[in-house]
């Protein structure tokens, strides 16, 4: 017995869900994951000197060459690589992103004067956000202002939005990143900007 029109129709309905269902970039953060039957034998090892790093990172096995092994935030899950995470390096922009014109914008968002990450699965108008300090980072430099006078850039974050010209912002990175505790004063002639915290 044939089977019929509509029997055939499920049958594609169902194939074509259970295939959309299977995930397209399987993420690995564990070594046990690399040994596994998933992993072909040829990128074991590259697997498991990933998940092995001292930051923790993901391994994607059917990620492109060079976009296999990326970071991720400690406590939070693995974002899939399918244009989901934000986006922070120009880098990132031609090795995650296809299209030309995106490519642009994206390289073109980061780099705006104050620090800004890129979304490339977000619609158009909403992929360019500027970056948010996180809460702990803004009680680190909490902790680095005190005593410091007003004017006064503390942190590397302070650099970014409150100087505009890349020379002076190269210098102002370079003199809050000393060993000793330094304060960067934009608006004081050079020589007199990078001063010892008191």
């Amino acid at each position: 017995m044939h089977p019929t029109r509509r029997q055939l129709v499920q049958a594609l309905m169902t194939a074509l869900i259970c295939a959309l269902a299977l995930p397209t970039s399987a993420q690995i953060l564990k070594v046990p994951g690399c040994r596994g039957k998933v992993v072909k034998p040829g990128k074991r090892k590259a697997c498991v000197q990933c998940v092995q790093r001292k930051r923790p990172h993901a391994y994607y096995r059917s990620a492109r060459v060079g976009n296999r092994c990326r970071p991720v935030a400690v406590g939070t899950a693995a974002k899939p690589l399918g244009g989901a995470a934000a986006i922070k390096t120009v880098a990132g922009c031609s090795s995650r992103l296809r299209k030309p014109a995106k490519k642009a914008a994206c390289v073109s968002c980061l780099r705006r004067p104050r620090p800004h990450v890129f979304y490339g699965a977000a619609r158009a108008g909403k992929r360019c956000r500027l970056l948010v300090v996180t809460p702990g980072a803004a009680r680190k430099i909490q902790k680095v202002r005190r005593n410091a006078p007003p004017n006064a850039i503390v942190a590397v974050v302070g650099c970014n939005n409150r100087v505009r010209k890349p020379n002076k912002r190269r210098a102002c990175i370079a003199c809050v990143k000393r060993p000793r505790k330094h304060w960067f004063f934009k608006g004081r002639r050079p020589g007199k900007r990078c001063v010892l915290a008191r």
